[in-house]
């Protein structure tokens, strides 16, 4: 098979590439970052597919190519951009999610309406997501607060609003 050159980015900057072909998985990739010692990658990263972070299990399964041209990475004690907090969210096709006490992550609460989020399988299985009174859209495009990269999921799935003391869908 064909090999193409895939680039590894840190905050919209390339830091390098590896070679992958349609049988490249990313935890291939990880192993060839590894190997060819890519300078400017953090020891402990996480690799962005749709603006989500890839559990080290999905990394078996997603194909390199299609992160392709261009796979971000993010170092693994980052927190990504978000607005608000998903209350009573139903399961989303391929994407479930279960609200998390703020405490259970060592997190205490500031003022205002928050909910806490925690995916639990899908793409985004292992991320964690607050919402506030601001509220957040889920869907597939990156316009929304939440995106959410499976086929299942139209492009703009459902919007989370605080009215009245209570988060609703």
């Amino acid at each position: 098979p064909p090999l193409r050159l895939l680039r590894i980015c840190l905050n919209e900057r390339v830091l390098g590439g590896v070679e992958v072909n349609e049988s490249s998985t990313l935890a291939d990739v990880r192993q060839s970052i590894q190997e060819d010692e890519i300078p400017g990658v953090p020891v402990s990263y996480s690799f962005l597919f749709g603006g989500a972070p890839v559990t080290v299990r999905q990394e078996t399964r997603r194909k390199a190519l299609e992160c392709f041209p261009f796979l971000s990475i993010i170092p693994e004690d980052a927190s990504l951009p978000l607005a608000g907090s998903l209350s009573s969210l139903p399961s989303l096709q391929g994407a479930q999610l279960e609200v998390a006490e703020p405490s259970a992550r060592g997190e205490v609460a500031d003022s205002g309406h928050r909910l806490e989020l925690q995916i639990t399988d899908g793409p985004l299985e292992g991320t964690f997501l607050t919402v506030g009174e601001e509220g957040a859209r889920v869907g597939r495009h990156t316009s929304n607060t939440l995106v959410i990269p499976e086929a299942g999921i139209s492009r703009f799935h459902c919007e989370i609003t605080f009215c009245d003391g209570q988060f609703g869908v």
